[in-house]
Parts: structure tokens; sequence; C-alpha cells
């Protein structure tokens, strides 16, 4: 990707004089010294005042030296520098705000971690306002845009504010730019603006609305440099109208932001009570703001977004190929989840087959044991049988003995009373037998109709395991049909994207796998999300500097995170392994959609 140093390379040697300046000059330690002057100088008047009416003499207060003062000397002694000092400076100075601002020691670092550093600190003005999940070069163009909407809203408040003399100086400057301009680049700005006329009065008029400041963001957005430079040619006009005075454009964006409100040119700095505000702020704010302004002007002096235009990306494909495309990739991902679907629907029927088998085992284990069991009850009931016919042998003689004891004894005999208990005996053993042979007379009927119902059950089990067999068979055909044609789409959309991207990621070596992974878990729409994130690590001279972690996952990969328009978080592994020109520098080893906070073993 480019780097904020690609921009700064770019700078006129005005606006690098002006950057250098700022960033030396602009310290809490100068901010408070202006302030403590400013007391003194009060201090000394309101007492020289009393002096004068004491004794009659005069008291010099001693002078102030603003920090716009400190900013325009020290960019007159930067004059005689040339421009290979002036980049070492402002490298030497960039690297010394990020250790003031962090834990980190840059030094002997490249130009990619810095650039990286840089933005970090840039992004912690916007807190909330910009993803942790954008790539850095995604991060500057964002900073670019959010820097741009408040010096527009700062110019629109100004314009609403002007009398009617300004008015007429800022119209007259604007249409000096106008003329001044190629008929191409007023035709963007024309079209950007939505006007009919292009002239100062209709461009002042227009950027005094909402709706025109709103056009103007757009043009800065969509219209390319051509339209971007038209807009901010406009906006220099505008301000050096302001402070009476030209000065390199990096100079407007300084009197744009918080500090320079505060400390800046004598037309925009702000009335009282902010001392108090920052010396109870951290220093660290007003790094983050000058880290905010060097990105904006990085990336406006590079002539193009750092991110990639669509149509720069190795998968971008006009209207009528993108539909087809799209597709051709949705007729891939149809049949896999076809085969997905089929898979789970062909373990669901194997799973039930195999119940049905182990069903029918289990009924013809429970067969067996009724069996035998039904086999004991049927010779316990022959037993019980001939203990009948025993017992009713002896009732019987026991019957004519009692009845012959009756007839030739009386009552009281002893003889007879023992008779007729023998005969009770008998009888009660009689019916006891009786019940027995009815009890397994009725688990007999019970075994026989369980035996009945589980065969019948396993009848049953047969039919629905020829009905599966069937249905498997099918399934089986049908899945070896959509895989085949699935795996065949997916080699050639897969061998497609690596020509696309083997040519265009020249630097990297990519696993074997990673281009049928692409292909299988990604929209055509995704596809350039990836891209961007690639040609990011392809475009940086340290690879590891642009990574997502501050130390490495395992081995020595490192892993960058990106979003898609499906939501689900992604991540690319790869491992630097050279640097040495255009030799193969990277390995990607996965590109995965994952939850997995931990984004260990994502790769396997």
């Amino acid at each position: 990707m480019p780097n904020i140093f690609d921009g700064i390379k770019k700078m006129s040697d005005d606006d690098l004089r002006y950057q250098i300046a700022t960033l030396e000059m602009v310290t809490m330690s100068n901010v408070m010294g202006q302030m403590g002057q400013q007391v003194s100088s009060k201090a000394v008047s309101f007492f020289g005042s009393i002096r004068k009416a004491v004794t009659g003499k005069e008291t010099v207060a001693p002078k102030v030296v603003s920090i716009e003062e400190r900013i325009e000397n020290r960019n007159k002694e930067l004059g005689n520098m040339d421009r290979k000092n002036l980049e070492q400076r402002i490298r030497a100075v960039l690297e010394e705000k990020i250790n003031s601002a962090t834990s980190l020691n840059l030094s002997n670092s490249s130009d990619d971690r810095i650039s990286v550093e840089v933005i970090e600190l840039a992004l912690k003005k916007y807190k909330k306002d910009i993803s942790e999940d954008l790539t850095y070069a995604q991060k500057a163009d964002i900073i670019r845009h959010r820097y741009d909407e408040r010096m527009l809203s700062q110019m629109q408040e100004k314009l609403n504010k002007q009398t009617e003399e300004e008015k007429k100086q800022t119209e007259e400057a604007i249409q000096r730019e106008l003329d001044n301009m190629s008929n191409e680049r007023k035709e963007d700005l024309r079209n950007a603006l939505g006007v009919e006329k292009l002239t100062g009065e209709m461009v002042r008029k227009t950027l005094t609305t909402n709706g025109g400041i709103a056009a103007a963001m757009v043009a800065m957005e969509a219209a390319g440099f051509g339209g971007y430079m038209a807009i901010t040619t406009i906006m220099h006009a505008v301000f050096t109208t302001f402070l009476g005075v030209t000065l390199p454009f990096a100079a407007y964006t300084g009197a744009t932001s918080f500090l320079a409100f505060i400390t800046g040119p004598a037309g925009l700095l702000l009335a009282g009570g902010i001392e108090v505000l920052l010396i109870n702020r951290n220093k660290n704010k007003m790094i983050y703001e000058l880290a905010a302004q060097i990105v904006w002007l990085s990336v406006s002096s590079y002539g193009h977004k750092f991110t990639p235009n669509e149509e720069e990306l190795p998968s971008w494909l006009p209207s009528i190929e993108r539909d087809q495309e799209i597709q051709r990739i949705n007729e891939i991902h149809n049949l896999l989840e076809e085969s997905d679907k089929l898979k789970n629907e062909l373990s669901l029927q194997e799973n039930e087959l195999n119940s049905a088998k182990n069903e029918i085992q289990r009924n013809k284990s429970r067969i067996e044991s009724l069996t035998k069991d039904k086999i004991n009850a049927e010779k316990k009931i022959g037993l019980q049988k001939k203990e009948k016919e025993k017992i009713e042998a002896e009732k019987i003689e026991a019957q004519k003995k009692l009845k012959a004891l009756e007839q030739s004894v009386g009552n009281e005999s002893e003889e007879l009373q023992a008779a007729r208990v023998a005969a009770a005996v008998l009888q009660q053993q009689l019916t006891e037998c009786n019940s027995e042979i009815n009890q397994l007379y009725n688990e007999l009927e019970n075994d026989e109709k369980e035996i009945t119902s589980l065969k019948q059950g396993n009848d049953s089990y047969q039919q629905q395991i020829k009905n599966k067999d069937e249905s498997i068979a099918r399934l089986k055909i049908e899945l070896e049909e959509k895989t085949s044609d699935a795996e065949k789409k997916l080699e050639k959309n897969a061998k497609e994207l690596e020509n696309r991207w083997v040519k265009s990621y020249y630097k990297f070596v990519f696993d074997s796998g990673v281009f049928k992974d692409v292909v299988k878990n990604y929209e055509y729409n995704e596809l350039g999300n990836i891209e961007a994130k690639l040609i990011e690590i392809h475009g940086a001279k340290d690879p590891g500097a642009v990574s997502g972690n501050r130390g490495k996952v395992k081995k020595t990969f490192y892993h960058v995170g990106f979003s898609t328009p499906s939501g689900f978080p992604s991540r690319i592994f790869y491992e630097a392994i050279g640097n040495q020109g255009n030799t193969k520098t990277v390995h990607i080893e996965c590109i995965v959609k994952h939850n997995d906070p931990r984004y260990d073993n994502l790769c396997n």
C-alpha cells in the first residue's frame, strides 16, 4: 500500500516545511510558554499603568511570542534545507511524536511501520468514528475524508458570517482561481457543485448551503483527482481571503483544527477560556491532531486515495461480465449448499437405516429370549399337569377313606378328623396347581403375542431397510453428481482466481488450498474486500508493519482482519519470507471466515 511517506514525497516544499515547523513548534511546553508570556505581559501592563500614574515613566511589556510566530520563524529557518534533508527531518520528527505519545521506540523502523503508527495516532482523534476492521489504507482515506468535512464546515461557517465587502472579495478571489483553471477542471467543478454557470458568486453562494457542502464532499470523493483539486483550489482561495495573506495550503488545515483555533492565525483565533482546557488535557491530544493533519495532507498530496479503486482490483469486471461471474459463483455456492444438504440427508438416512437394523437385532434377541421362556413355560405346564393328576388321584383315595370312616366311627374320632384335614390339604394343593397352570398359560399367551408383535415389527423394519437402501442409493448418486459438478466448477473458478492473483500479487506465495477456500466461502462482492487487503500487504516494503497483531500468532505468521458485506469476521494469515526486490516476500497461509477471538489454528 502507499504509506504517508509516499504522499510526503509529493508535497510541495512549502507544505513540507510548514508541516515540519508545525510538528516541531506545536508542543505543550511552547503552548504553556505562550500562556505564561500572556499572563506576564498583562501583569506588567497593569503594574506599568500604576507606575506611570505615580512616576510618569513608561514600562514596556515583554513581547508575547505566539505559536504561529514560532511556526513562521522555524519555517523560514527551514528555507535553506534541501529536499532530501526536509524528508529526513519530517521522518525524525514523526518518530519523536510517536515515541512521545506511545511506549514504542521506533528508531531504525521501516517507513511502513512509522506510517502505520502515525495513522494509529490520528485514529485516536476519531475514536469510534472509524472501524478497527479497516485496513490502514482505508483508515488513512477516511481520516482525509473527515478532515475535508471539517474544513468545508469551517469554511461554510465563515462564509455565512461575511460582510458584503468580504463576500465581494471572496467572490473575486474564487473567480480568479476559476479563470486560471483548465476547461476540464472547471467542468469537473461545475458538475460536482451542480451549477449551470460557474462564477465566483455562484460558487460562494453554493458553498454557503448544506447542499453545496454535501456536493463538494461527494466531488472530493467521487470526481477523481481533478474534481478534488478543483475543490481544494477554491478552499485555498477562500481561506486566503479570510486571513488576508497567502500561506501554504497546509497552514489552512491547521487553522481548522482545534489546536489551531487556539493558537493559530489571527482571523481564526478563538477567545479566552481555552488555556484551561489545554492545561487539563493530555499533551497527546495535540499529537493526535497533528497526526491527523499529516495523514490528511499526505493522502491529498499523493494524488490518489491510498485504497485502490474498484476497477484496479484483480477481480473487477464490467457490469455484464460481473453479473455473469456472480451467477457462476452463485451456482457453485448453490451446488455446494445442495451437496451439504444431501450429505446431511444421507447421514440422516444412514442413521435411520442403522437404527432400523439395530431394532431388528434387538427384536430378534427378544424373540429368542421369549421363545426360551415359552419352552420353559410349556415344560412347567407339563410338570404341573402331572402333579395335578397325582394330587387328583390322592384326593380320590382320601375321599374314599373319609367316607368309610364317616360310616364306621363317630364324628369325634381323631382318625376321622385327620382324614378330613388330609382331604382339605389335597384340595388346596389342587387349587394351587390349577392356578399355577393358568398363570403359565397366561405367560405363554403373552409371550406368543409379543413374539408375533416383534415379528411384525421386524417385517416393518425390513421394509424400512429396503426403502432406506433404495433412498440412500439414490442420494449417493445425486450427491456424487452434485459434488462432481461443484468440484469441476470450483476447480475452474479457483484456477481463474489463482491466475489473477498470482499475476497481480507476484510477490506472494499462496498456500495450495487458498484459492478453493476463497471461492467456496466468499461471494463475488466480497472478493474486493480480500483483494484490497492483499494489495496493502503486497505494496508494503515491511509486510509485518501492516499486520493486525503486535506480535505473532503461531510460528512466524502475522494476521490481518477485514470485514465483508456479510458481516462475518475474516482474517488473512501470512508470513514474511524475504525482502529482496521483486522476489517472493510473503507466504499467504490461509484466508478464513471465523468467529474465534484467539485466531490460533484457524488455518487447520
